[in-house]
């Protein structure tokens, strides 16, 4: 079963209401070195839901803005996304870079968001331009947040285009910008992929 939070009934008072927002840029240096991804530990092979589906999950994920129409191949992006709760009961989501967290990554308690942004051609085709994991666990502070049920958080994403060295792609491709989320926790269960609609038109150019 997908993390739940439950969380007590707040009486509404009229306040206008504020956009959460979770920022992935990268701050100051971390106390500790940097993980690197090959060296990472993952979920537990032979954990309990391993080569379990977790079925749909109960998030819909929009495209709401890009900085530009047109990147080059290794060139800053910057994306805003929001993540919307479905359901109608509170949900956890994690709320650290993957290299960055340094617990444990075991048991239903721990979640991760592989979050992707691709290109869609005319031909339907997807093309991943960046991405990013985030981990956390309900067992370790400030490594998630609870999304209320109905409720939304934008999701700022900086990063930079893939580099590739396929000399097959095209010098230029063009098409809508998406994203996708894969959702996967701690006892190897994985979530059906989350898609965003095309929105936009942008152009990425290779070489």
């Amino acid at each position: 079963m997908f993390p739940v939070v439950v969380l007590a009934i707040a009486v509404s008072l009229g306040f206008p209401h504020q956009e959460r927002l979770l920022d992935l840029a990268r701050g100051s240096e971390p106390s500790r070195p940097s993980i690197a991804p090959r060296n990472m530990e993952n979920c537990r092979i032979r954990g309990r839901a391993a080569g379990q589906s977790g079925g749909k999950p109960p998030f819909a994920l929009t495209v709401e803005a890009f900085d530009k129409p047109e990147y080059r191949m290794g060139e800053a992006i910057v994306v805003d996304l929001k993540l919307t709760n479905t359901s109608n009961q509170a949900l956890t989501i994690p709320t650290v870079l993957a290299d960055q967290y340094y617990e444990p990554f075991e048991g239903e308690e721990s979640i991760q968001f592989a979050v992707t942004i691709l290109v869609k051609d005319a031909g339907g085709e997807e093309h991943e331009l960046m991405g990013t994991v985030l981990r956390g666990s309900t067992k370790y502070s400030d490594t998630t947040q609870s999304l209320d049920r109905g409720e939304s958080i934008k999701i700022h994403f900086p990063g930079h285009s893939l580099v590739t060295d396929t000399v097959s792609d095209p010098v230029t491709r063009e098409g809508q910008l998406m994203a996708s989320l894969l959702i996967t926790d701690g006892e190897c269960r994985m979530w059906d992929v989350v898609r965003s609609t095309g929105v936009g038109k942008v152009r990425v150019r290779n070489r």
